[in-house]
């Protein structure tokens, strides 16, 4: 969700990231084929979310970061600090551990604190300049994003101006990504809306061509 949401903002926003998107950062415009967008879980403030997450959580998502790094040693012990962190305490090592030695380094962005980095890959800088519909799907009770407040701040805007092109879809259940069929575990509920959602914008774009 991050992602999608920055990529489409980061050409037009107000804020100018320090590192962009290789297809941004050569002037190219968002292509003219893409008429629409979803951003599944959250549009992320990283340095809120930082903050708020307790300790206990901290060390659930650095012990996930982990084993991410060990799966993929072939290729991620190529970075600078990754015997340090492969040594920390799984019990004890936190998310922010990860991110400031490893995500740092991994995204070019060394310069700066770990707050501020946070504040550069965050999406919610960025919302101002989506210029596509971009609809938000995501749930109350996310345990990483603690996302409510975050998007309506977000969808508001720092100067209190919304953006009618970002919209979100917040459900009172669901957790992080378990937005799963009440009748099937194998049906997600936010595939069938994100389906419609796409139709409905590839409908209303076809016929705008034929008229």
């Amino acid at each position: 969700a991050n992602v999608v949401s920055k990529y489409f903002g980061e050409q037009n926003s107000k804020t100018k990231p320090l590192t962009q998107f290789v297809h941004i950062a050569s002037h190219e415009p968002v292509p003219s084929n893409v008429i629409c967008a979803v951003s599944v879980c959250i549009t992320s403030n990283y340095r809120y979310i930082s903050n708020v997450m307790s300790d206990k959580t901290q060390v659930f998502v650095g012990k996930g970061d982990l084993k991410y790094l060990m799966k993929h040693r072939d290729v991620l012990s190529q970075l600078p600090h990754y015997n340090e962190i492969i040594a920390m305490d799984p019990k004890t090592v936190m998310q922010r551990d990860f991110d400031r030695l490893i995500t740092l380094d991994a995204f070019d962005l060394k310069g700066l604190t770990i707050d501020e980095a946070y504040d550069e890959g965050s999406s919610n800088h960025y919302l101002d300049g989506i210029q596509i519909p971009n609809l938000i799907i995501s749930t109350n009770n996310d345990p990483i994003s603690m996302n409510l407040e975050i998007i309506q701040n977000d969808i508001f805007g720092k100067d209190g101006i919304e953006n009618k092109n970002v919209s979100a879809l917040i459900f009172p259940t669901g957790g992080h990504i378990g937005l799963f069929s009440a009748f099937s575990t194998k049906k997600r509920i936010d595939e069938e809306l994100i389906l419609k959602y796409f139709q409905y914008y590839f409908s209303e774009n076809n016929d705008q061509k034929t008229q």
